[in-house]
This record gives C-alpha cells, sequence and structure tokens, in this order.
C-alpha cells in the first residue's frame, strides 16, 4: 500500500526548467524526492524498494522489479536545465551524482541526488511546488506527470498561461516536436486526456494564435465535484 503522507516538493526554479525522462525514471526521482523530510536537509543516499516502487505505482511485484532496474541504469545520463527565475540563468546538470546502484539479490536502489540539484529539493519555504505522490499514482506517461507538476505550481490560481515555446522547453521535446501539431498530438493532447481520467483534476486548454501559428496556450483546471484519488 502507498504512503498517502507522501509529499513531492520542489522549487519553482526546478518546475519551470527542461528536462526528459523516462517513465520509470520520473517515477524513481518522484519517490526519491518524496522521501525527503519537509525542512530537513538531504540525506547523501536515499534508499528505495522494489516494493516502495511497486506500492507507489500499483505494479505488480514482479513487474517493479525490472522497472526499477531499468530506471536506475540511465538515470545518471539525465540531465535537467535549471532556469533560474531570480537572475536568468541556464545550468545544465546531472539529476545524480553517480549512478543509481540498484542491488538485484536484495531489490532496492541506492540513489544520490547531485549537489547542483538539492537546494532546490530540500529546506524550501518560498516559492515551491507541492503535491502528494497519491495524486498521480495512476499516471502512465511521463508527460502526464510533467504536466501535472506544471499546473499544481499554479493550483491557486487554477491557470497557468504559457508561450508554445516554453511549453515545448519545460517538457523537453523542443528539437523533437517543432510543430505545434505534432507537439498537442503526442504530447499535450494525451496528458490532458490522462489527467482528466486519472486524477482529480479536470483540464481545459486554449490557445492564442498570431497569424497563423499558435504562440500562447493557456490551461485551464479544477477539482472534479467527486473527489476521488484513490481511483
Amino acid at each position: 500500500m502507498i504512503n498517502k503522507a507522501l509529499t513531492v516538493t520542489r522549487a519553482n526554479d526546478l518546475v519551470q526548467s527542461s528536462y526528459f525522462l523516462t517513465l520509470n525514471e520520473r517515477r524513481l526521482i518522484e519517490c526519491a524526492t518524496a522521501k525527503i523530510q519537509n525542512g530537513e536537509v538531504i540525506p547523501a543516499e536515499i534508499k528505495i524498494t522494489a516494493a516502495e516502487f511497486a506500492g507507489a505505482w500499483d505494479l505488480p511485484a514482479s513487474q517493479s522489479f525490472r522497472e526499477l532496474d531499468m530506471a536506475a541504469k540511465n538515470l545518471y545520463e539525465r540531465s535537467i536545465k535549471i532556469n533560474r527565475l531570480d537572475n536568468g540563468e541556464k545550468w545544465d546538470v546531472r539529476w545524480l551524482d553517480a549512478k543509481a546502484n540498484y542491488k538485484h539479490g536484495e531489490g532496492y536502489v541506492i540513489l544520490s541526488f547531485s549537489n547542483r540539484i538539492k537546494p532546490y529539493l530540500q529546506q524550501l519555504n518560498k516559492n515551491f511546488t507541492r503535491y502528494k505522490l497519491l495524486e498521480i499514482r495512476h499516471l502512465r506517461s511521463a508527460y502526464s506527470i510533467r504536466l501535472y507538476e506544471l499546473i499544481m505550481q499554479y493550483r491557486a490560481t487554477g491557470f497557468r498561461t504559457n508561450t508554445l515555446e516554453e511549453l515545448k522547453d519545460y517538457f523537453g521535446v523542443s528539437e523533437k516536436y517543432e510543430k505545434w501539431a505534432d507537439f498537442y498530438r503526442y504530447v499535450l493532447s494525451k496528458s490532458i486526456k490522462e489527467l482528466n481520467k486519472a486524477t482529480a483534476y479536470e483540464v481545459t486548454m486554449e490557445i492564442e494564435r498570431r497569424g497563423r501559428n499558435v504562440h500562447r496556450v493557456k490551461l485551464f483546471f479544477s477539482l472534479k465535484n467527486q473527489l476521488n484519488l484513490d481511483l
């Protein structure tokens, strides 16, 4: 069973950064972040068991071993471009400072966040985004989890507005999906549909054009009438 108290908290600079992770890599990052105690310094090593991974994402035990192993193998190679909101600087850094170590015989992963990432995950008292791990449990796409993170940054307002280029940058697909039609089809539309199906929120979208081209995207979201996080 998932621990319903587990909460993901990260600085808004990290939320509004550019990166791409596979689904299992994203799940591993979410689990590790949720194990960081609010107000405390991040430990040098964070341990995530296959049982915890399976419980968090509602996976069969046999599947969780394989997917945790897969995520651990590749996560060290992943980087993130941090857009610092205070001064406009951009840093290209690794998520981890060493390869995540999957213990095959014991069924757990040990990982350690890089020193550049840690300030955006620990001892946060302002300008941060927070949501419970339970809220994204049934999302089956890394893009969907990313969209949920982005809208939760504006949970208090119920909408967020970004240029199309900003959104593509946040999802880490600026080069992969240059055209609006492709980005909408393969990323945004599918993610909105999954959030509407598998979370407590209803999401809609409006676009603003400049001539024939899409310039801005406005996302609206609100809690459904029947709030049920144990979907």
